[in-house]
């Protein structure tokens, strides 16, 4: 399954797409002329047929000019970057360009942001709401000849998601104030906000279950094989392999059989749901802590150099059944992971979407590996036995949210639950 793209948003087609419209008042100046033309045949009065000409010339002329010069201006915003924190201050400009070797004049721009990014900009600039989720902020700009002006501003994202900036739109108006240019552009240009991360409790990562010789916490270093037996001692059997306390027992050096393992590994499982039907609506407050939970459990595990998978039952775009990915590490995929768990949202299906995930999620959990699972309340019909995972090693960590007794998830050694603002190991 694909990942999400950090570096491009999701678009069927990424070219800016354009509406232009033209709003004013150029037939009722041909009109004029017409009618200032006609008087001037009737009454043979050449001044009054010159003067019909020239607001007919007049009037070609501007629509010309205007109608050059709007399509040579172009107006783009871009950002510093496509991701940030919340609450974190993201650099971003317009950029107004004139190619053209005469002035422009006074434009006016245009600017739809989202209710959940807060506009921050020196520029004389005022802003009004037109729905409840989008702000249109507006500005006035002088260009001359030849210049491309920038007006810097900010944007602070106040809560996790994948936001839409824009369309922008240049207005402009013809030297004799006849028409109006309008062009809306619409970029496709999203931002993401990732989700807040918590510090994750003392002791949150116990001592991990015995297998062999290896012993210590997830981020020690692993030691790569597993003791698989016992066995007598051969000419050219390595010393340090011999095993003093079998070897006491029988009388005989007996050394220890080994078996490689594979890296340890930490999969984090996030079901958002926050109520036991889908009908009883979502809890937003619940939803959006488990998110962030999942996110720090994500961030720790890649700073300790561990490989992360990462599997969610809510929906994201592009993925309308959830998301996987399988265990990796380093910085491009806690991008990708942030990236993805801040475009979660929640729908009706994520116990279907869990059931889908949870058999390929098993199968390639690998030996003394942790599945940490982040979810407010565990479904009913979803009491999978996992006690073939604890026999191989595998260690189940729950993470819940909120204060309600729920069902715990099935084979979970530890239990963690997070309540306003602060961690109890139950």
């Amino acid at each position: 399954m694909a990942t999400p793209n950090v570096s491009k948003p999701l678009s069927k087609d990424d070219r800016p797409i354009s509406e232009v419209q033209r709003i004013g008042n150029t037939r009722l100046a041909l009109v004029l002329a017409i009618a200032v033309l006609l008087i001037g045949v009737i009454s043979q009065h050449f001044i009054i047929i010159w003067a019909g000409f020239f607001i007919l010339v007049l009037m070609i002329l501007a629509e010309q000019m205007a109608g050059l010069t709007f399509r040579h201006l172009s107006l783009k915003h871009q950002f510093a970057s496509s991701t940030a924190e919340i609450d974190e201050p993201l650099d971003a400009e317009l950029i107004v360009e004139n190619p053209l070797p005469w002035p422009v004049g006074e434009i006016s721009w245009e600017l739809d942001v989202p209710e959940s990014l807060r506009f921050h900009s020196q520029v004389e600039s005022s802003s009004d709401t037109s729905s409840g989720y989008l702000r249109i902020v507006r500005g006035a700009l002088t260009v001359t000849r030849q210049e491309r002006l920038r007006v810097p501003y900010q944007l602070v994202g106040m809560r996790r998601g994948r936001f839409q900036v824009g369309p922008n739109v240049l207005i402009f108006q013809d030297p004799l104030n006849w028409s109006q240019w309008v062009r809306r552009t619409h970029m496709n240009d999203r931002l993401t906000i990732w989700p807040r991360r918590y510090t994750l409790p003392q002791g949150f990562w116990q001592a991990h279950p015995e297998l062999g010789e290896r012993r210590g916490r997830p981020w020690d270093p692993p030691d790569p094989v597993l003791v698989a037996g016992i066995r007598p001692y051969r000419i050219g059997d390595p010393i340090r392999r011999i095993h003093a306390h079998a070897s006491a027992q029988a009388g005989q050096l007996m050394v220890k059989e080994d078996e490689h393992l594979t890296a340890r590994t930490v999969e984090v499982l996030l079901h958002p749901q926050t109520g036991l039907h889908p009908w009883s609506g979502v809890d937003r407050g619940l939803m959006e802590e488990s998110v962030s939970l999942a996110a720090t459990v994500v961030e720790t595990s890649l700073a300790q150099g561990l490989d992360v998978g990462l599997t969610t039952s809510g929906i994201l775009a592009g993925h309308p059944h959830g998301l996987s990915l399988p265990p990796k590490h380093g910085s491009d995929i806690r991008s990708q992971m942030l990236t993805a768990l801040a475009w979660v949202e929640p729908s009706g299906n994520m116990t279907d979407n869990l059931l889908r995930h949870l058999l390929g999620l098993k199968r390639r959990v690998v030996r003394g590996g942790i599945i940490v699972v982040v979810a407010p309340i565990w479904p009913e019909e979803v009491q999978q036995d996992w006690a073939a995972l604890r026999a191989r090693g595998v260690e189940i960590i729950w993470i819940t949210v909120g204060n309600e007794h729920t069902i715990p998830v099935p084979g979970a050694s530890i239990i963690w639950r997070w309540q306003e603002g602060s961690w109890s190991r139950e």
